[in-house]
């Protein structure tokens, strides 16, 4: 019903209202119908009105979000279409310096069987020439060529395995120069990898009698602090002697409840043997890493008889890092002392150290009982989580 059929409604209504009340109380009952269906027309006006809003509000809130997400995604199709030219750019940089190399290598050789053809045709030219000498003549010089023969041929064996041998020497020292150089940060087992000892949720990494991990959640900040740092240094490039097995029972007892599992049920030791087995592929590849970046350089003669450098099996990462800039791009690095990952000791010497440690503990204050000051580390931690 539109809005003048409304105002019909209500005039019709009112002069039946006054009719009755003056004259006929009969008709009273219908003019309180027709107040009741006016009173519904209305509320359903006003319904529909609502329902309109609201469909309209939806339909606005659908375009900008629709807005939103084109924006978002013309942004990271543009990053990555961004990461992905420069990862291209190095991959092509990296193919021209070893079609570089591949040109280089096959230029030596090919000079090399140059002199050797060159070689043949004057031995040949001699021998038609000693044709035309009398008969001692001809025996002395051939005599002499046969010798000169030899002696080229010696040498030609003798550059033959030279050039090999430096090839050889040449692709394992790419090799491992790639591997040390690529040795930019080490990867830890999962058990080490997933801790963090800062986090809010971090709890004792000890097990229960029943199964599961420790629930204990109050440690000294100053522990958490040192296993933090500790865990940074052994994810780094240069860990020390932090692979050994006091230095990850240090690392298990600042991450053990003082309550439990550090003193009165201790599973530091347990703990700090399984990393220690754990971590033999990260001690494994240090040394590698740490071989590939010694590199005793010797100055041998080449084919033209200038001085070049020649590495050692153990090397040629240095020289062919200062010679060509870098394998792949990078520029020369210095060398990083990692000489104590090449005489670790072994397990058995590991533990005898571990029997006859005493574990500092850096924020205990009194000799006597490890548990005497519990009290003031719990305030602290306390403070330090509010």
């Amino acid at each position: 019903m539109s809005d003048g059929g409304l105002a019909q409604l209500f005039e019709l209504f009112s002069l039946i209202f006054i009719y009755g009340v003056i004259g006929n109380f009969a008709i009273l009952p219908i003019c309180i119908i027709l107040f009741l269906e006016l009173v519904i027309e209305v509320l359903c006006i006003y319904d529909n009105a609502c329902d309109s809003q609201k469909r309209v509000l939806l339909e606005e809130a659908r375009r900008r979000l629709s807005k939103e997400i084109s924006i978002v995604s013309a942004s990271v199709s543009k990053d990555l279409k961004r990461i992905t030219t420069k990862e291209t750019a190095k991959l092509e940089a990296a193919r021209a310096e070893a079609r570089k190399r591949r040109s280089k290598d096959v230029a030596t050789i090919t000079a090399l069987i140059m002199k050797q053809v060159l070689a043949a045709q004057m031995e040949d030219k001699a021998k038609e020439e000693a044709t035309k000498l009398s008969a001692q003549a001809k025996a002395e010089r051939a005599t002499a060529i046969e010798r000169k023969r030899r002696g080229e041929e010696h040498l030609a064996a003798q550059l033959r395995e030279k050039l090999k041998a430096e090839g050889r020497e040449r692709l394992a020292a790419l090799e491992r120069e790639r591997a040390a150089f690529n040795l930019t940060q080490i990867a830890l087992p999962e058990d080490l990898r997933d801790l963090d000892p800062l986090a809010n949720d971090f709890t004792c990494i000890g097990e229960k009698a029943a199964g599961g991990r420790c629930t204990q959640w109050m440690f000294s900040p100053d522990d958490l602090s040192y296993a933090a740092d500790r865990l940074k240094t052994m994810r780094s490039k240069n860990p020390g002697k932090s692979f050994e097995v006091p230095q990850l029972l240090q690392l298990a007892n600042w991450m053990l409840c003082p309550r439990w599992h550090r003193y009165e049920k201790p599973q530091g030791k347990e703990i700090a043997i399984r990393w220690f087995r754990q971590l033999q592929p990260a001690r494994e590849a240090l040394s590698a890493s740490n071989e590939a970046r010694k590199a005793p350089v010797t100055p041998v003669k080449t084919l033209g008889g200038s001085p070049a450098l020649e590495s050692s099996p153990s090397s040629s990462t240095r020289s062919r890092t200062n010679s060509t800039g870098s394998s792949f791009g990078r520029s020369s690095m210095p060398e990083t002392p990692l000489s104590s990952f090449n005489q670790s000791p072994p397990l058995s010497a590991s533990l005898g150290a571990v029997d006859t440690l005493k574990y500092n503990e850096p924020s205990r204050t009194t000799p006597g009982d490890p548990r005497a000051n519990l009290t003031s580390k719990f305030q602290g931690l306390a403070k330090r989580r509010v």
